[in-house]
């Protein structure tokens, strides 16, 4: 095994373990991590006037991939797109009595859940770890820009 592979079986280590804390906490809602993660910032953010293409930004996903993701969470009654007031080419999303406080308390645990996980590393450590993994994350948006433009 090389360095590479090293950090790559950390790196897959620790988000599988994030993504089990993450589906305990929504077992009993009916909705899979991404959705509950999605109902969770619209409804928040909602009173802004949130659209798909807001939160594809703000994930750092695709607007097929959201638009698949709130299809979903629209035919099971969590939310409903509406015309934008300010521009009817646009659709804001707004949440139903069905999905509302669906994830309240999850940002508490989640949190508590990341102290914990950062809990063995010193200040110090936590601004290096988050300075590689932005080195890691930058170099891997390159990469694709460089695909997508060529």
């Amino acid at each position: 095994m090389n360095d590479s592979d090293d950090v790559w079986a950390l790196m897959f280590r620790i988000l599988g373990r994030s993504r089990t804390a993450t589906e305990r906490l929504i077992r009993n809602t009916g909705l899979t991590g991404p959705q509950a993660r999605t109902l969770g910032y619209i409804e928040a953010h909602e009173h802004e006037g949130i659209t798909a293409r807001q939160i594809a930004e703000t994930f750092g996903t695709t607007p097929a991939s959201v638009s698949s993701l709130i299809g979903g969470l629209e035919r099971g009654g969590y939310l409903e797109r509406t015309a934008d007031p300010a521009d009817a080419r646009s659709k804001l999303l707004r949440v139903l009595p069905k999905g509302r406080g669906l994830t309240s308390g999850f940002d508490e645990v989640l949190d508590e859940f990341k102290r914990q996980m950062t809990a063995p590393l010193t200040s110090e450590d936590r601004a290096t770890l988050v300075r590689l993994l932005t080195a890691v994350d930058d170099h891997l948006d390159t990469l694709e820009n460089e695909k997508r433009n060529a």
